[in-house]
């Protein structure tokens, strides 16, 4: 298991970079894309179709960290963060910009909401009772075959892979938060906001 990069074969973007085991990886790629193996985000790559090419980037504040760099923008965004910027050498800023970007890579994928979340369950245990006992079609199941225009059999496997897709992504995502906010306070501090950084582009390229 490890990190995979995916690209677009005709325009070599990268679509994604994510962390996926082996048996799962040909769900998550599409008809005209290509994985890669490695971590390769597209914040900080971009594919030439032979190689990766790391990107020069440059902070807008010369000054600042890009922990604090990142703590305006992420405010700048409306997002709920306080007006006062809190002092960046302590290693709990950190480990909650973490949770944050962990988070914001969960809404990229799931609907939050427990209503959305009782919905995708019911769902669920239709395909795989349909999957099971073919008999008679459930009711969610027969109307994701009627707006997807695939049969019954179809709609339920679509659904079961879905879940599978989500379950990889959200395993990475959890994966990837509570190794970031351990390497963090395993950090020395003048490291932690390089670590805490790292972490948080693996969320962000999810």
């Amino acid at each position: 298991m490890g990190y995979i990069t995916i690209t677009d074969d005709q325009t070599n973007e990268i679509v994604k970079t994510m962390w996926c085991k082996p048996q799962w990886q040909s769900s998550q790629v599409k008809s005209g894309q290509t994985i890669h193996p490695g971590y390769f985000p597209k914040r900080r790559y971009t594919y030439n179709g032979d190689v990766f090419l790391e990107v020069e980037t440059t902070l807008s504040v010369s000054n600042l960290p890009k922990m604090n760099v990142l703590l305006r923008e992420l405010y700048k965004a409306g997002l709920q963060l306080p007006s006062n910027f809190p002092d960046i050498s302590s290693k709990d800023v950190a480990k909650s910009l973490i949770d944050q970007a962990a988070g914001r890579a969960r809404a990229r994928y799931v609907s939050p909401g427990l209503k959305i979340d009782q919905e995708y369950t019911q769902l669920l245990s239709q395909a795989k009772d349909y999957l099971q006992d073919q008999t008679e079609v459930p009711p969610m199941i027969q109307t994701w075959a009627d707006v997807s225009s695939v049969t019954p059999l179809q709609a339920a496997q679509n659904v079961l892979d879905t879940a599978i897709a989500w379950e990889t992504i959200l395993n990475t995502i959890y994966d990837v938060r509570h190794r970031g906010k351990k390497a963090v306070q395993d950090s020395d501090l003048s490291s932690f906001q390089t670590v805490a950084q790292s972490y948080i582009d693996q969320l962000e390229a999810i």
